[in-house]
């Protein structure tokens, strides 16, 4: 009869840790959804691009040597 305790001792163990794991990995995967939505990297990523966009146009189209955008 010990062999089977010991069987099912160590079958619900492994269940156990394998819920634990199952927990754990849940909560991590929330956390890293819930973060995006609190810092909105996509709003400061925006944010960056116009002056970026107001930068870039000008300097290329001197590069090119192209008209300026508004001639005098």
């Amino acid at each position: 009869m010990g062999g089977q305790r010991d069987h099912l001792k160590w079958t619900r163990g492994r269940l156990q840790l394998t819920l634990a794991a199952a927990l754990f990995g849940g909560i991590a995967a929330l956390l890293t959804e819930v973060r995006p939505l609190r810092d909105k990297p996509e709003e400061r990523w925006y944010n960056g691009r116009a002056p970026a966009g107001s930068v870039k146009t000008p300097a290329g189209r001197r590069t090119a040597g192209a008209e300026p955008l508004n001639p005098e």
